[in-house]
């Protein structure tokens, strides 16, 4: 049986990128699942999880010198699919806003 990390199947949210409006959201969404980046940014946060990491989607970012606003969704996406879990604590953004720190799912 495969882990959750694992598991990541490429045809629905989360699984693939999502969106929350249907014009500009959207057309962002599928651009970035139909070019490939989004599957392969997706991999690129689960592996930095994978290697034992905790942090935000922010601190993510940063270590894989990526925008925030492609790594907040695939954090989420890779958290909606079980692969990895809220730690509990919470660090601040740079904009001072609390943020949930993640890691690999333990089960």
């Amino acid at each position: 049986m495969k882990t959750p990390s694992e598991q990541i199947d490429i045809f629905t949210y989360p699984r693939t990128a999502g969106y929350t409006e249907g014009t500009t959201s959207k057309d962002a969404a599928e651009a970035i699942e139909g070019s490939g980046r989004a599957a392969t940014l997706r991999e690129r946060v689960n592996a930095f999880f994978r290697q034992g990491h905790l942090a935000t989607a922010d601190e993510v970012a940063a270590a894989l010198a990526i925008s925030p606003f492609s790594a907040r969704p695939r954090v989420t996406e890779l958290y909606k699919l079980g692969v990895i879990e809220r730690t509990g604590h919470v660090n601040l953004s740079d904009n001072g806003k609390p943020s949930h720190v993640y890691r690999l799912f333990r089960g």
